[in-house]
C-alpha cells in the first residue's frame, strides 16, 4: 500500500509541473495498462491469465478533419477519438510445475498484436467503442521463452508445460462497445456497457454495469473513456479532480475461445480443453484522473473459464500522461 500511496503521490506532482499559466487543451494521449495475478503478492506462481500489457498512443480528431465532418453530418457526435495500440497476454493452467495434460485444467498461450480504435462520443452522452487487432498467438509469439527467461532470472519456479501451448495462428479481432453513464446525484452514477468480440480468438457478447462513486464526471468529460483530450482547461481555475471508488459486474457468453478451446487455423493444437459458456466477471477498485495524468488500481475476479479450472483474480494497474 506504501507503494501504491507514492506512486499517486508522484503522479499528482507530475501533474502540478504539468499546468501553465496559459488555457491548455490536451488532444493526445499515452496510456499503459499491466494486469497481473501476482501483484496479489499472495501468489507464488503465474495462473490462467497471468499476464496482460497493453499501450496505446491516443488522439482526437478534431473538428475541422475531414472524418469528423462526415460522421458528425447529424451534429450528434461531440469528440471522436483514435488509438493505435500495443498488446501481449500470456496464459497458464493452475499450477506450472506439471506438464501431464492429466493434470492441466488450460492449454497454455501466448499472443501479442498491434490493433487500431475509433471512439465516439455523442451528444446525448453515449459512447461507442470499436477496434481491430492484428497479431499472432502460438509459440511464435515466443511467450514460452520469455516467461521461462523471467522465471530463472528471478529464481521463481520454472514452467513445465509450454509444449503443450496452443500452435500457431492468426490473431484477427473486432471488438465493439457501447457504454452510457446515468446519473443518480452529483456523487454517484451507474455506467451501462454491451460488448462485442468476433474473430480468429475470441468470440463472445457481454453485458454488464458498474457503479462510480466520488467525483464521476458524464462519460464524455471522464477520464473512465478517454473523454479529457480536446476539453480546453485554465489550471488558474481549480478544476477538481475527478475521482471515485467503483464496483462492477458482467456476464459474459462465451461462444469460442481459442486460447482454450484450440485454433481453427493452422495446425491442430497438442492439447486443448472445454470452455464454459458462461463466465461472470466482476471488478472494484480506484481511479484518478487529473487534468494530464490518469492512475488506476483494479481488482479483478473470474469465475472458471473451462470446465475444469478454478475461480481466478489479478489486479490491473493503469497510468495514462495526455501531452
Amino acid at each position: 500500500m506504501k507503494r501504491v500511496l507514492i506512486i499517486v503521490f508522484c503522479l499528482y506532482c507530475t501533474n502540478l509541473l504539468g499546468q501553465s499559466t496559459f488555457t491548455k487543451k490536451y488532444n493526445a494521449e499515452l496510456d499503459l495498462k499491466v494486469d497481473n495475478d501476482a501483484f496479489y503478492l499472495i501468489n507464488e506462481e503465474d495462473q490462467y491469465y497471468s499476464s496482460g500489457i497493453f499501450a496505446a498512443y491516443r488522439k482526437m480528431y478534431g473538428p475541422e478533419t475531414r472524418l469528423f465532418k462526415f460522421f458528425n453530418r447529424n451534429e450528434k457526435i461531440s469528440r471522436i477519438n483514435h488509438a493505435y495500440h500495443f498488446f501481449h497476454l500470456m496464459y497458464t493452467p493452475w499450477d506450472i510445475k506439471y506438464s501431464d495434460v492429466r493434470i492441466l485444467d488450460r492449454p497454455y498461450a501466448g499472443a501479442f498484436g498491434l490493433g487500431k480504435s475509433i471512439t465516439f462520443f455523442t451528444t446525448n452522452n453515449w459512447v461507442v467503442d470499436s477496434k481491430i487487432d492484428f497479431g499472432i498467438l502460438g509459440p511464435a509469439t515466443k511467450t514460452a521463452e520469455l516467461q521461462i527467461w523471467w522465471h530463472d532470472k528471478f529464481d521463481m519456479k520454472v514452467p513445465r508445460g509450454w509444449e503443450h501451448q496452443i500452435n500457431n495462428t492468426p490473431y484477427i479481432n473486432l471488438t465493439s462497445q457501447i457504454s452510457k453513464s446515468f446519473s443518480i446525484d452529483h456523487w454517484l452514477d451507474v455506467v451501462y456497457e454491451s460488448d462485442i468480440e468476433i474473430g480468429t480468438i475470441f468470440n463472445n457478447i457481454q453485458q454488464g454495469g458498474i457503479v462510480r462513486i466520488g467525483q464521476p464526471k458524464t462519460l464524455a468529460n471522464s477520464g473512465y473513456r478517454h473523454g479529457l483530450l480536446g476539453i480546453e482547461k485554465n489550471p488558474e481555475e481549480i478544476d477538481p479532480i475527478e475521482w471515485y471508488f467503483f464496483w462492477g459486474i458482467s456476464r459474459e457468453f462465451v461462444i469460442y475461445n481459442s486460447t482454450i478451446q484450440g485454433n481453427f487455423i493452422g495446425e491442430d493444437s497438442p492439447y486443448t480443453e472445454s470452455a464454459e459458456q458462461w463466465v461472470t466477471r466482476r471488478k472494484t477498485g480506484i481511479v484518478l484522473h487529473w487534468q494530464t495524468v490518469d492512475f488506476g488500481l483494479i481488482f479483478n475476479y473470474n469465475t472458471n473459464e473451462t470446465t475444469k479450472s478454478n475461480d481466478h483474480r489479478f489486479i490491473r494497474i493503469r497510468l495514462a500522461k495526455r501531452i
